[in-house]
């Protein structure tokens, strides 16, 4: 099997990042859920009527275009949905991505979400050109990952595309990423906003 690229997906930060609950249909959502994310993560007509921010989208899509990357999921969306729910509510909101036949990283009852990546990187370390970890989860920061005393953590937090939970992702996040996955900025500026740096 060839080395790819990995990206491991959060959703809540990343491609829903809180403030996109004021849009609509998603303010809809929540008051038909009454507020409660646990409705919504566990009930999938429910979670079919929720919209990704399509910036955020959009940053995903060239991510996973320009570094010829695979998925994984290693948010907590996964837990209440199937590969195939996940599939299609990515499809639903246009997201374009391929993911890993092994595409959800373990959990323990008390895991955090530097163990579960890591665990799944350790299972998988052949088939890993480069990764990154989009997400907004305060253990993945990577001034926590840089203090924990392990080499793997302190690694991960120099791969890691750490969100703001109520922003989403910035343009920043954005640079930092390509950066990391080695993609070319200028061609994909050229490419896909057609403007010559």
């Amino acid at each position: 099997m060839a080395k790819r690229n990995i990206i491991f997906i959060d959703v809540d930060g990343p491609l829903i990042p809180d403030r996109y609950w004021l849009s609509m249909p998603n303010a809809e959502v929540l008051a038909e859920a009454k507020g409660l994310m646990s409705v919504i993560r566990s009930n999938f007509e429910v979670k079919r009527k929720v919209k990704f921010d399509p910036v955020a989208v959009w940053m995903f899509n060239m991510w996973f275009k320009y570094s010829n990357a695979i998925g994984v999921l290693s948010t907590n969306w996964a837990s209440h949905t199937s590969r195939e729910e996940m599939e299609e509510l990515f499809n639903l909101n246009g997201l374009e991505i391929e993911l890993h036949e092994d595409c959800i990283t373990p959990k323990k009852f008390t895991s955090y979400r530097c163990n579960e990546i890591q665990w799944w990187l350790d299972k998988h370390q052949k088939e890993v050109l480069n990764y990154i970890a989009v997400d907004d989860d305060l253990y993945m920061n990577p001034k926590s990952l840089a203090t924990t005393g392990n080499d793997d953590y302190a690694f991960m937090g120099t791969r890691t595309v750490y969100v703001d939970f109520e922003m989403g992702l910035t343009r920043q996040n954005f640079v930092h990423g390509c950066n990391l996955l080695g993609i070319d900025l200028e061609k994909l500026n050229q490419n896909e906003l057609k403007i010559a740096t």
